[in-house]
This record gives C-alpha cells, structure tokens and sequence, in this order.
C-alpha cells in the first residue's frame, strides 16, 4: 500500500525543465544574464539549452575566449542544475569548433542525458540547412535510443518543421518519424521566435531568444527575450514562455500564425527600386493567404512626395499591383518609408511592420584616361560625383562623407571611391561588386592596401576572384582613396554594369544604392553610354 501510494506521488510531481535559448546576432548580455537569474530563482529540475551561446564564424582562438565568457556567465545554472547542451550553427560550424565544443561543453554534439527521470535526446542540426534523406536517417536511429523512457523530448537547434522552403515530403517523413516514436515534446531555437503547435500528441515548440538585441520587441510575434518553462507529466506536457515581468500562456503564437508573420513581413511587400528620376512608383503585393486579406498602407514621404501616401488595400491570393506618383524635392536621405497593418490567420492577429523603400541609383561613366594610381582626379573621371551615401534603414549616415566617381577608358571600368576620416586599419574598408552574367563579383578594399576578392556564382561554392581587375590605394592625413580598374570584357553582362558601393568603418557603414542587395534588379546602374 506504502509503495503504491508513494508511486501515485512520483507520477503526479512533474519534471520541470527550464528552457535557454540564443544569444547570438547581436547579444545582450544583460538581457542573458536576466534569463540566468530567473531560471536560478525558479529552481528548475533540469536546464535544456537550445543552442548558439556564441557568435563563432571565426578561428577557434577568438571562439575558445567567447566560449570562457559564455560559460562564466552560465556557471549558477551549470554548477547547481543538470545542464544539457545542445549546439547551434553559431556554436559548430566546422570540425575545429566541433572539437572546441566538445571540449567546453563536455557533451557530444549528438546523443541522449538522462535527468531526473526524463530522456533528452540532442539532434545535431547546426551544419543543416535543409532536411535531406540522410539527415532523417539520423534521427530515425536517434528515436530508436528512447523507445521504453516514459518521459523524452527531443532537442535541436533549427526547428526544421517550420523553417520556409523546407521539402514538404520530408517534412512530412519528419512528423511521421516524431508521431510514431516515444517523444513527448521537441524543442527548438534559432528564429528568435516563440511559436508551437501540437501535432499526434507531440508539442512542438520554436523557443524566443534569452538574450539578444531586439529592436522592437513584440510580445504577440513572439519575438522577446524570455526563458521557457516546459513541465513534463508520465501522460502530458504543456510549455510556458516567462520574462522578468510576465508569464505567457502556450497558445501565445502558433507555429502557422509564426509562418504566416514571416512570409507576410518578408514575401508580401515588393517595391520597385526607387529611381529620382522616374514619376511614379510601383509597389507589387504578393498574396499570403487564401483567402483575401485588407492591409492598411501608409508612406512616409520624407522628402519625397507620393500620391496617395495612404491607403486601405483588399489583397487577394493572386497578389496586386499599385501605382503612386513619385517625386523629390530635397535632400535624397533619409529615405521614404512604407508602414503596413493587416490582420492574419484564423484568429485575426494584428500585425504591423515597417520598411524602407529601396533605392537604385545611376552613376555616368565617361570616356577618359585614367591612372590608376588610387589618386582620383576630376580630369579622370570628368561625370558628376556620387555623393549621398546612406546609412542603416535609409538613414543619414555616421561616417565621413564618401564619394564615388566612374569613367570608362578603352575597355577598363574604373571606379574612384573617395572617403573622409582618417583611416582605421583593421575596422574600415569599402566593398565594391558587379552583378555579372556569371554571379556576383566582389572586393573589399583596405587602407593599407589589401583586396580580397571573390566571385559568387548563382549555384555552388564561391571562389577566389583575383584576375580582372587592378586596385590602388592612396591615403592622406585627411582621409583615404580607392581606384579599381576592371575589365569590361570579364564582365559577360549583356546590359549595363550594375555596381554598389559600400563603405564599413567597425559596425558602421554606408551604401551607395540601398540596401546592399545582390539582385541585378535592385543594384545601380553604370551608364557608359557618355
């Protein structure tokens, strides 16, 4: 009777496990070590982290002196919780920061922990970037390690079940894998997204970021920073998203709510580059739903003027195109800006964002003799100036002013760049690239003269882009110079060049033709028709 009665207290307490996830794309580690503290002041049964604790991209030196901050950081929950380590592709990237992660974490990369009666089991998606037939194998075998545990969730970093463009077939295979196995829940991260669903008695859960940079939190999106609280029972589980203040309920935000806010905030608004010199502007909205939704549109002219600058829109499935008259009357920044507000999905969410017009712009390039000597002289590049450089979101930039001028002599493109300011070696350089036939041609030029180039083609791994082009550079107390010589013939365009410009100086930059795109549609124009 003691025994029963005791097991009927076991089965009834619940496992609590207190879920941390990214913080990288910009960390904030204050928010982080917020995170931290609360899970230490909840006193959780165990700690399941999602993965990408550190930036890494980088030589393991750099990763290895991330790795000892991350850890310090997380040491009142490593030292006083089981801990379960799960890497992201920010964490594992190749086979030296496999090793690295190894090392500090003390856990495989993949694999199972048993903690207070619950099996995790840790699938490596970090080097995934797709479902494929082999990836799918590999969790197939992994579900096969909990097939009698009474209480198993699953850990990833990418939740590959509502990432866009995935193979629906496999996602498919996915879900069937999940359904028929043992798994009570599967936790994921990398969106920085709170979204879940329930599919064959399985929660699915897309855990928001514990410590990042966001710059408009949105409690109904998901998208803050949070920790979150998934209590497991022999027979159910259910999930909670917690910040310093509040506590959110499951059905926060849906994984179909979660799909339908990216594809609207990213696949529904196409405008047309805008041209200064053209009247009219064309913005095409491409439809989400099924069913026709009203989006409120409202422009933020700045020194440009539009007619209508707002607008209540009925958006079919089929999509829909407007046209505005366009026109400027004063300084080209910052630029126009377009607000949109919907309401979506089955419970008629509101959703509101915000975006900043691109902008395509034309330098002339005339005939001329040239010296590429990185001195740049008007008598060189007899065409106007380039100025106006923008900054983030369309904005007056920070950085000294940068100019940049073109010219055409025999069958060499050259291109000056002027910028002001003093130099500051490793933190600045100016990145030049031309849309060609055969990719995307790219060189980041240095003050003290180094060039780096690559070509990007539009299937397959990039190369080494090191023939084709001379560079020089020239600098002064007041600022630095770049001139690039490129041969027209190695381009293989059959319209006219498309250049940008961009100018980085630390975390700073400015662009010529915003924003930095490498769609031939949207990049500038050289016009060497002069």
């Amino acid at each position: 009777m003691t025994g029963l009665l005791l097991f009927s207290i076991l089965a009834a307490t619940p496992v609590r496990i207190a879920v941390l996830s990214d913080r990288t794309g910009g960390a904030d580690d204050s928010a982080f070590v917020a995170s931290i503290r609360a899970i230490s002041l909840m006193h959780p049964d165990v700690v399941l982290s999602v993965g990408d604790f550190i930036e890494g991209y980088g030589d393991t030196s750099e990763a290895g002196r991330e790795w000892n901050n991350v850890l310090e950081m997380l040491s009142p929950l490593t030292e006083s919780y089981p801990f379960v380590f799960t890497p992201g592709n920010h964490d594992i990237w190749d086979a030296p920061s496999e090793e690295l992660w190894r090392r500090r974490t003390g856990s495989p990369p993949r694999g199972t922990h048993d903690h207070e009666g619950v099996r995790f089991l840790i699938w490596d998606t970090s080097r995934l970037h797709s479902l494929t037939d082999s990836a799918l194998t590999d969790l197939e075998q992994l579900l096969e390690k909990a097939q009698d545990e009474e209480m198993v969730v699953l850990a990833t970093h990418k939740p590959m079940w509502l990432m866009a463009d995935q193979d629906s077939s496999r996602i498919r295979v996915f879900y069937q894998l999940v359904g028929r196995s043992v798994v009570d829940a599967v936790v994921a991260g990398h969106v920085h997204t709170y979204a879940y669903h329930r599919r064959d008695g399985v929660l699915y859960v897309s855990a928001g970021p514990s410590g990042v940079r966001i710059d408009e939190p949105s409690i109904s999106l998901g998208t803050f920073n949070q920790i979150g609280w998934l209590t497991l029972w022999p027979d159910s589980c259910a999930y909670a998203e917690i910040d310093p203040h509040h506590v959110y309920p499951e059905d926060l935000n849906t994984a179909v709510e979660e799909l339908l806010a990216y594809l609207y905030m990213t696949r529904m608004l196409h405008p047309r580059p805008l041209e200064p010199e053209l009247e009219s502007a064309v913005i095409r909205l491409n439809g989400i739903e099924d069913t026709t939704v009203t989006v409120h549109l409202r422009i933020d002219p700045a020194n440009w003027y539009f007619d209508p600058c707002s607008l209540e829109v009925r958006l079919p499935p089929a999509g829909i195109e407007l046209h505005l008259a366009q026109g400027i009357h004063g300084p080209l920044l910052p630029l126009p800006r377009i607000h949109v507000e919907l309401e979506y999905g089955v419970r008629g969410k509101l959703l509101s964002f915000s975006r900043t017009l691109p902008l395509i712009r034309r330098v002339i390039a005339p005939e001329a003799d040239v010296a590429l000597d990185g001195r740049i002289e008007e008598r060189e590049y007899p065409g106007p100036a380039e100025t106006g450089f923008i900054g983030p979101e369309g904005s007056v930039p920070d950085l000294p002013p940068t100019s940049m001028r073109a010219a055409v002599d025999g069958d060499t493109l050259a291109v000056g760049i002027e910028m002001d300011g003093v130099p500051r070696g490793e933190e600045e350089s100016v990145v030049l690239y031309l849309c060609t036939n055969r990719g995307i041609k790219w060189l980041r030029l240095r003050p003290d003269g180094r060039t780096t180039g690559y070509l990007y083609p539009e299937s397959g791994p990039r190369s080494v882009w090191n023939r084709g082009y001379t560079a020089a550079v020239n600098t002064s107390p007041e600022g630095w110079s770049v001139e690039v010589g490129i041969d027209l013939t190695a381009i293989k365009t059959d319209d006219v060049p498309r250049m940008n410009v961009y100018r980085i100086v630390g975390e700073d930059y400015a662009v010529w033709t915003y924003p930095v795109a490498y769609e031939p549609s949207k990049v500038g124009l050289v016009d060497t028709r002069y």
